[in-house]
């Protein structure tokens, strides 16, 4: 029996600056008022996204980091749950890339 061709499918790669839950914790204690960091996309055939997240405390709700992408890029926190003694948060990133879904990104701080 011939076997079918399966397509190839090439997911997109993201890279996020490596201490972004430092700034983010940092903007919620207050230790800075506000910070960029970055979120750099790729796939293969498509031009590189190389975009800002900033991130700063919500006006009204001061407990609430806000972050606003520019640049192609988009960065939500869609979970956080507690492990033991790991404080698990799910970040969803999102690129300019039409054809891809939002991806996750864990973070794992103890």
């Amino acid at each position: 029996m011939p076997s079918l061709p399966v397509p190839v499918v090439t997911l997109p790669t993201a890279t996020i600056q490596d201490d972004f839950t430092t700034v983010f914790s940092e903007v919620h204690a207050g230790i800075i008022p506000s910070e960029n960091i970055w979120l750099s996309c790729y796939k293969d055939g498509e031009p590189s996204i190389h975009g800002k997240i900033s991130v700063s405390l919500h006006e009204q709700d001061r407990d609430r980091v806000e972050l606003v992408g520019r640049g192609g890029v988009e960065l939500t926190r869609t979970s956080q749950v507690s492990f033991f003694s790991w404080n698990v948060k799910d970040y969803s990133y999102s690129y300019s890339y039409s054809s891809v879904d939002p991806s996750s990104v864990l973070s794992f701080v103890r």
